[in-house]
């Protein structure tokens, strides 16, 4: 999103390893096995991926789309965050077409994914699903955030503006609209054939959006010696060792002591419990991810040297070039997932896949940087001639007076 050539590794860096944990959580799903959930996020912490992924896409817009706010006016941000959207709109149809043809042809080998990726409207109602997918109003597993993202974005060039001139207002009005399906019995959009509902429900999922937009475009709230105070630290880290606790060791314990009741793992692991759950972006959720932000930014600080490393290098590229990564991992997502099913379910198979996967991705992030260095590099020296020769016209002007 941000072309200038001062970005932030960290913010880059953290977006990436997002990328990679999404791409690993839903093979693990496609291709039926789980070998590495319990290492991911999920199952250590109410919070997971897509929090990181929604909320840093936001921060970023915060940063861009401020700039331009402040430099060019509404207007000139309204244009450039509507053709961004655009852009992220044909790129969710596009990998849509794709990964639906080459799953439908893969299938034709071996076992099919129709159930399991949410596939079944497109081979029963053709026409009808692919105008709703046209319209956004269905997507297969997987795709929900990219949708998210493009509604936001649409969203955005009306909001910011009122951030900029009152932003506790702003931010109010968001957590107002985040309410509503936290307290509305089916405040939910449906979806696409009408017998489910969006998987990240836009009334609340805008708001991790909109705090990252806001936190990109005024920075932290409050004073720094309080967001840098040790009980706030202690504080944030009780906060995410309570839900590792709970997380990790009370489905166990709790299948020991009560084995009639197997429902309690599945609960606890995949974000069941009150206050929890993923859809509606739960309280406990967003607390255990602002905790988790906060001891980021306090432990590893945007200046430390390891953000330029050559070890972070992969995840920063990935990052940079977010939106045709997350593209390019729903395409090998399927593909994977199908190929898995069809007789490769072994635990080595699984996190072979995943590591390929991983390396395609890395390798594709790499060949658009090359690509796109020279288009910044030659802009940077353009600007800087142009300064060049206005300090040198303005030197003759002042000679000559």
């Amino acid at each position: 999103m941000d072309m200038s050539p001062h970005r932030d590794d960290r913010i880059d860096a953290i977006r990436g390893l997002s990328l990679m944990m999404i791409f690993s959580s839903h093979l693990a799903y496609l291709g039926n096995n789980t070998v590495l959930r319990d290492w991911a996020l999920p199952s250590l912490t109410f919070c997971d991926s897509a929090n990181i992924f929604v909320f840093i896409s936001g921060f970023m817009a915060g940063r861009v789309y401020g700039r331009r706010l402040l430099r060019d006016g509404a207007a000139a941000m309204r244009r450039r965050a509507f053709a961004r959207a655009r852009e992220l709109y044909r790129w969710h149809l596009g990998t849509l077409v794709v990964t639906v043809a080459a799953v439908t042809l893969i299938s034709m080998w071996g076992p099919g994914l129709v159930d399991e990726a949410r596939l079944a409207p497109i081979f029963m109602q053709p026409v009808g699903t692919t105008l709703a997918a046209s319209g956004m109003l269905y997507t297969p597993y997987a795709f929900d955030v990219l949708r998210l993202y493009v509604i936001v974005l649409l969203l955005l060039p009306f909001w910011l503006p009122l951030l900029h001139r009152k932003p506790w207002l702003a931010v109010g009005l968001s957590v107002c609209v985040y309410a509503i399906p936290q307290f509305v019995s089916g405040a939910a959009i449906p979806d696409w054939p009408g017998d489910r509902v969006w998987y990240f429900n836009p009334l609340a999922w805008q708001l991790q959006f909109f705090l990252g937009v806001a936190l990109g475009h005024h920075g932290l709230p409050g004073s720094r010696r309080l967001l840098r105070s040790n009980s706030l630290a202690i504080f944030a880290g009780l906060v995410l060792a309570v839900g590792i606790f709970v997380k990790t060791t009370a489905p166990a314990m709790m299948a020991a002591y009560n084995p009639s009741v197997p429902f309690i793992h599945d609960d606890l692991v995949y974000g069941k419990l009150p206050l929890t759950g993923k859809t509606n972006l739960e309280p406990l959720r967003l607390i255990t991810f602002a905790a988790l932000v906060l001891l980021t930014t306090r432990f590893l600080p945007g200046a430390w040297s390891g953000w330029r490393s050559r070890a972070m290098r992969p995840l920063v590229l990935c990052g940079r070039n977010a939106l045709k990564v997350y593209c390019l991992g729903l395409f090998l997502t399927f593909t994977a997932g199908q190929i898995l099913r069809g007789g490769f379910a072994g635990d080595g198979a699984m996190i072979g896949a995943v590591a390929a996967g991983i390396a395609l991705q890395v390798a594709a992030a790499a060949i658009l940087e090359r690509r796109r260095t020279p288009s910044v590099s030659s802009a940077v020296t353009t600007v800087g001639c142009s300064a060049q020769n206005k300090s040198r016209t303005n030197t003759v002007s002042s000679t000559s007076a």
